[in-house]
């Protein structure tokens, strides 16, 4: 049986990954509503990310003692993570799952459709360490949901196609094997010249992805130079908030570019801040940065229906959903 984390151990207090791991809670919480009381369960053993704190004035708090002084400190945080989602319920609308009650506990919606299902996929592909088993179904099929998303920003005339680990022990996908043999093709379909015509990767046999996970282009129909290139890197983890994770990034020196790719960066995260602005600018500024808000924003109707119908990772978070457990946090 799948089992999550019952502590979200973060060194550094990120709002935004706080208000996804209370969600996500909410999901497993028996009456699927999530109070003060019990955020203070929650945020108990994360005491470190509240500051100092005096053990004098201490009062009982369920089965254990909590001085007056974190209780307050709680609160503040709590009320400035409902602030936060009052601000996602305003921005994205009916396919958010969640609703405010009282103005003092996050609730899960009665019913769930498939706009709820594609955020609360989206919701638990940043949290992977919360999902063990479901880790590596969760990451394929991002990539998958951003290739259909990445086709409503490219020209009707371009060719996708997943370079990923998807695609990599796939005989019938464009690029697949090692990753030598994956960046010749991506040479020849975007043109490119490699920087050291002797280039060969550390290891001869590393079947890696290269730090791309879609490769596009648009044809024309003279030969001339200056293709149009497109590529995007996928990333479920934290590790893309460190710079030189994007896609050119990782080619740049490999191969020579001219002109620039269109470079695009997906990733399940709402990094936003109250003002639902990016929390902070720095790691986007040399990439396009689709996160979860505009990748929702991305897919019609027609396309989530057929994610959320098809979606292995969705089944099955489905099936744990259904068990309104909360033993099965540890």
């Amino acid at each position: 049986m799948t089992r999550f984390s019952k502590t979200f151990k973060r060194k550094l207090y990120k709002e935004y990954l706080w208000l996804d791991y209370l969600e996500i809670r909410t999901l497993w919480l028996p009456d699927k509503e999530l109070s003060i009381n019990a955020f203070t369960d929650i945020i108990g053993p994360e005491r470190e990310l509240l500051g100092d704190t005096d053990d004098d004035d201490l009062e009982m708090d369920g089965d254990r003692f909590i001085s007056h002084k974190d209780r307050d400190k709680y609160e503040k945080r709590f009320e400035s993570l409902i602030r936060l989602a009052r601000v996602r319920i305003a921005k994205y609308g009916k396919d958010y799952p969640f609703e405010i009650i009282g103005g003092k506990s996050l609730k899960q919606v009665n019913s769930l459709d498939n706009g709820h299902f594609l955020y609360i996929y989206l919701l638990c592909s940043s949290l992977l360490s919360q999902f063990r088993d479901l880790q590596s179904v969760l990451t394929s099929e991002f990539e998958s949901l951003c290739l259909e998303a990445i086709k409503e920003l490219a020209p009707s005339r371009s060719q996708l196609f997943v370079s990923g680990r998807n695609a990599l022990n796939d005989k019938d996908a464009r690029y697949h094997g090692s990753l030598m043999t994956k960046l010749q093709k991506i040479s020849e379909d975007l043109e490119l010249n490699f920087k050291n015509r002797d280039y060969k990767p550390t290891s001869p046999t590393n079947s890696g992805d290269g730090g791309v996970d879609i490769v596009g282009w648009v044809d024309f129909t003279d030969k001339s130079m200056n293709k149009l290139s497109i590529l995007a890197q996928c990333k479920c983890s934290e590790e893309w908030l460190k710079g030189g994770s994007d896609a050119y990034s990782q080619l740049k020196g490999i191969f020579s570019f001219d002109p620039l790719p269109v470079n695009y960066y997906f990733i399940p995260f709402c990094f936003r801040d109250h003002a639902f602005s990016w929390r902070d600018s720095t790691p986007v500024n040399s990439m396009i940065l689709i996160d979860r808000s505009r990748l929702i924003n991305l897919l019609s109707e027609d396309k989530i229906a057929k994610f959320v119908t098809t979606s292995d990772s969705i089944k099955r978070l489905k099936i744990l959903m259904a068990e309104e457990a909360e033993h099965i946090f540890e």
